[in-house]
């Protein structure tokens, strides 16, 4: 797809000087168990419903280190074995389903065998994201200039029938494409074809021009100038972002994506800084639009005739007058091209490869959570290979913060995203809303950050040990591949299922799921195996580094953002914990008891008492730590 990249607000991370030990972690075995741990004893007796009010048809015993996934009536109710020792569980309660949107509200009840009903009833932890984001409503981080790009784009096309264009023949002399196919030289003047309005509505035949002069040419990339922002950035300072996208965008997205189709057949992608980006942000906007890539410059313009027919990335101008909407500095612009550049690069070679390689239309872009997942995982990678890291390091704060700069322009976001999906992860749209389009606001933040999540812990276990660009694992194969879609175009889960299976084995979506499911609570957690782990980030130092260097911004109030609803199993218990799931979904628990507990009776219906319907497509997923 083509989204506006949206940045809430400028912040300079507070860098941490500080030396580290990079470890070098290789990809470990499948996630995806081919069996269970051996955790599921012979079950109870059938049909006996116990005094606590339960049914439980298995027992699960585990032993430190040990997991268990029970699925449909199996997690529905379900016996904790007695321990003689303390113990501790980690458990995630997950709805597999892939309906976007969808919501359950649930009950988990526990009990001992010899205690009555539940007593006590409290509604899971409310995330303090919910209430207010960097002091204002969740309300202001709305998307919709985004939004309205993104449907605005993909209705134009679909009204006028547009058609991809086809990658032109740089040998045929005769081959006449919209921007020219001469290469681009410094002091040129070219014009872009502009389809999109200040309001980011989206017109085939707009005859608007972009005027702009050529302001610096490599290898793989061109920049151009539009002549609104004029005199602002210096030489050098276009000389910085050059070096930028031929050093770190360009080699490592088409590694990870695969390569530009060329359809203007200059052999370089534009990069365009234009004020049109600018315009599109209202004044005070607590959000800004920080470039995009405009997918009716892939059409053929026979279909519309505003399309540039070629490879053009649109980031905000310097203003620092505020002459087109809020003041955007010199470093500003400077540090945003090559994050913004990153990310829309994703997005455009993904499109391509479907649309233009792999002879799809426009209907068979990637689906809204995964395109933004790997387009955000483009950042990542840049941003590793401009800090000399690798993938597999277990990076924690002090290595990824070590150059501020790169961890501004390439990881906070990042992991301010994901902070806000770990403080809400069962209320996550992770699959988006329905429909599967961006849900939009603080929803959409959560939402790229389980997927930017999900897909680097796919990557840690699925990628091949060695050889890979960055020094790491070889996860680009994987990247690659989703990218494409493969040969039927797969979008959203279907297509992880397929580019997983040919890594770890034929594989669901719901296994992938229930494999992944705790790994944002586990990972670097004392007693957690290293299959619940990322292995490319220590997430907890990461965030309890991000809580000393930002403390009141949100969502880094807290050392670790997830905070399970813990539950004692000490002496009698008989509690109920309500809360909501939503598809693709988890909540999560800690069972602890200091010394031996009994056995505990766990049983999961709706919040009127009724059986979980079997389209929330229920698991429960425990490990014992301790």
């Amino acid at each position: 797809m083509a989204p506006a990249a949206l940045v809430s607000g400028r912040v300079d991370v507070v860098a941490v000087i500080a030396s580290g030990l990079l470890l070098s972690v290789a990809s470990c075995a499948s996630p995806v168990d081919p069996g269970e741990d051996g955790c599921i004893t012979p079950s109870l007796d059938p049909g006996i419903t116990l005094r606590s009010g339960f049914a439980p048809q298995t027992q699960v015993r585990l032993s430190p280190g040990a997991k268990c996934t029970l699925r449909g009536d199996e997690a529905r109710a379900f016996r904790l074995a007695a321990s003689d020792a303390g113990a501790e569980y980690l458990v995630a309660v997950v709805s597999s389903s892939e309906t976007p949107g969808a919501n359950a509200s649930l009950a988990l009840r526990l009990g001992g065998p010899d205690v009555g009903a539940a007593r006590s009833v409290r509604a899971a932890r409310i995330s303090p994201s919910v209430i207010g984001v960097d002091g204002g409503a969740a309300s202001d981080m709305s998307s919709d200039p985004e939004l309205r790009f993104r449907r605005a784009a993909r209705a134009e096309l679909e009204r006028v029938g547009a058609l991809p264009a086809r990658a032109v023949d740089r040998t045929d002399s005769s081959v006449k494409a919209s921007l020219g196919a001469a290469v681009p030289v410094l002091g040129d003047r070219v014009e872009f074809r502009s389809s999109i309005d200040a309001n980011l509505a989206v017109d085939c035949a707009r005859t608007d021009v972009i005027q702009a002069v050529v302001r610096g040419v490599g290898v793989n990339f061109a920049i151009a100038e539009d002549v609104d922002v004029a005199g602002r950035l210096s030489s050098s300072d276009y000389g910085r972002i050059l070096d930028a996208l031929e050093r770190f965008v360009y080699p490592i997205d088409t590694s990870y994506f695969g390569e530009p189709a060329d359809l203007d057949g200059n052999g370089r992608v534009w990069l365009l800084l234009t004020a049109n980006v600018n315009r599109a942000t209202p004044r005070g906007s607590s959000t800004f639009v920080a470039g995009f890539f405009n997918p009716t410059d892939l059409a053929d313009p026979d279909g519309c005739p505003a399309s540039n027919r070629g490879e053009v990335l649109y980031v905000l101008g310097p203003d620092p007058a505020g002459m087109f909407s809020d003041p955007v500095s010199v470093a500003d612009a400077v540090a945003n091209a090559t994050g913004v550049a990153a990310h829309e690069f994703e997005h455009l070679l993904s499109a391509q490869r479907r649309i233009v390689d792999g002879g799809g239309d426009f209907s068979d872009l990637e689906s809204t959570w995964l395109g933004e997942g790997l387009a955000h995982t483009a950042e990542t990678v840049v941003g590793l290979a401009s800090a000399g890291l690798s993938p597999g390091g277990n990076l924690g704060f002090a290595e990824l913060a070590a150059d501020g700069a790169v961890f501004t322009a390439f990881h906070l976001s990042n992991f301010r995203r994901a902070g806000f999906y770990l403080s809400a992860s069962n209320r996550t749209l992770a699959l988006g809303s329905d429909g599967g389009s961006d849900p939009g606001g603080l929803s959409s933040l959560e939402m790229r950050g389980f997927a930017w999540l999900f897909v680097r812990w796919l990557a840690d276990h699925a990628g091949f040990p060695e050889g890979g660009v960055l020094g790491g694992p070889a996860e680009e194969t994987l990247f690659r591949d989703l990218a494409s879609g493969g040969s039927r175009l797969a979008t959203g889960t279907a297509n992880v299922e397929r580019a997983a299976s040919k890594l770890l084995g034929p594989t669901t979506w719901r296994s992938l799921l229930s494999a992944y499911a705790l790994v944002p609570l586990a990972d670097d957690l004392a007693g957690a195996p290293e299959r619940f782990q990322l292995t490319t980030f220590h997430l907890r130092d990461v965030f309890a580094g991000l809580n000393t260097a930002l403390p009141e911004r949100t969502p880094f109030q807290r050392p670790f953002p997830l905070e399970a609803d813990e539950i004692r199993l000490d002496g009698a218990l008989a509690e109920q914990v309500t809360f909501d799931l939503r598809a693709s979904a988890a909540s999560y628990f800690i069972l602890r008891a200091d010394g031996p507990h009994p056995a505990v009776d766990i049983g999961i219906a709706t919040q009127g008492g009724a059986m979980v319907p079997g389209s929330v497509r229920l698991d429960v997923v425990i490990l014992r730590i301790s």
